[in-house]
């Protein structure tokens, strides 16, 4: 029995609501302090923003506002959505960031956890600290 096209599209439709679900929850952690660093943070007025790959600016938004620190990033929260499907390394995201927050890269600091995070910041041209990640161990090369 083959499927229809009908069947294809609804299959696709559940299996990408299954994705978001799981994205939003795999995030859905805040590591020891973080919420209280980022919210020092806040308060001293530094700019903060959120430059994920992930396609899911929906549930980042949720996870940063279930998690009670989405008013951390009015730097805004972006994915590669924001800039055209074009994900890290290639610094637009970041550049994207900056350039929404008026924020020149003599006074950025990107802070990741991944390889890709490292070379987007390496080139933007902007200051780098590794974030080593529990659930990665070591700075992934992901």
């Amino acid at each position: 029995k083959t499927l229809e096209p009908k069947h294809i599209s609804e299959m696709q439709e559940k299996h990408r609501a299954v994705k978001k679900t799981l994205t939003r929850l795999s995030v859905t952690c805040v590591f020891n302090d973080c919420a209280s660093t980022l919210e020092a943070l806040h308060l001293k007025g530094i700019i903060q923003a959120v430059c994920s790959n992930s396609s899911d600016v929906e549930g980042l938004n949720a996870a940063a506002e279930e998690l009670g620190i989405k008013s951390f990033f009015d730097g805004g929260i972006f994915t590669q959505e924001a800039v055209g499907g074009i994900r890290k390394p290639d610094p637009a995201m970041l550049n994207a960031a900056m350039k929404e927050s008026g924020i020149s890269l003599k006074n950025t600091v990107m802070i990741g956890d991944t390889a890709a995070d490292r070379d987007a910041a390496r080139n933007a041209g902007i200051l780098f600290i590794a974030f080593v990640n529990p659930r990665y161990g070591e700075h992934s090369e992901e």
